[in-house]
């Protein structure tokens, strides 16, 4: 998590001695194997960062939730109930 956050904040050398700790303790350890590909190939941390804001996060878990009490039949007729 050290290594992840310093390459989000720009501080590639710290970022690099945690992933050499990490590897020294796990080498197998797959977040940093891939964190140290990122890295070694100058990625830039923003392909890293998730497009999404907090609430639309939120707002894709919610619509995997059951619908509500008359929507079901709606959800089945696709198209009724749309404006052209």
């Amino acid at each position: 998590m050290l290594a992840f956050t310093a390459w989000q904040c720009g501080e590639g050398a710290l970022a690099n001695v945690a992933i050499e700790r990490a590897l020294g303790a796990d080498p197998a350890y797959s977040m940093a194997l891939l964190l140290a590909q990122a890295v070694h190939a100058g990625l830039p941390p923003s392909s890293a960062r998730l497009p999404m804001t907090p609430e639309e996060v939120a707002s894709s878990y919610a619509q995997d939730d059951p619908p509500a009490a008359g929507q079901e039949e709606a959800a089945e007729r696709p198209g009724e109930g749309q404006v052209a």
